[in-house]
């Protein structure tokens, strides 16, 4: 079995990934994500569901290539079976099986889907 498949979902799963090369801020929560910890980094008071694809590893014609860096900022929630290449700006929510193959601007928004629906989250202050 490998690690990842040990760990499943358990509460250790940002410090194992942290501890192979990712940055994390404090009080993530994440279930096993598809990613190259090198290149991700999360802000704080994150949560992933399982089943994301937190990477830009690109293999055309056998040639490995990682054009950017994941970058996920603070409080940002995915849903499972989500593909961010880019990663996401502060405040991001994005639902089940959604892509998005550039890191959009805004912060506090949603993405649903493919093609991704883009909605404005709600304050409740």
């Amino acid at each position: 079995l490998q690690a990842s498949e040990m760990l499943a979902d358990a509460s250790i799963v940002p410090a194992f990934i942290r501890m192979c090369g990712a940055t994390f801020g404090h009080g993530c929560a994440m279930g096993l994500q598809v990613t190259l910890p090198e290149t991700l980094v999360v802000g704080k008071g994150c949560f992933f569901a399982t089943g994301n694809i937190l990477t830009s590893v690109d293999v055309d014609q056998g040639k490995f290539n990682v054009p950017c860096i994941t970058y996920m900022s603070d409080h940002t929630f995915l849903g499972n079976h989500n593909h961010l290449p880019e990663g996401l700006p502060e405040g991001s929510f994005c639902g089940v099986g959604t892509w998005l193959p550039k890191r959009p601007t805004e912060p506090n928004m949603s993405y649903f889907g493919n093609p991704a629906m883009k909605f404005r989250r709600l304050s409740n202050q």
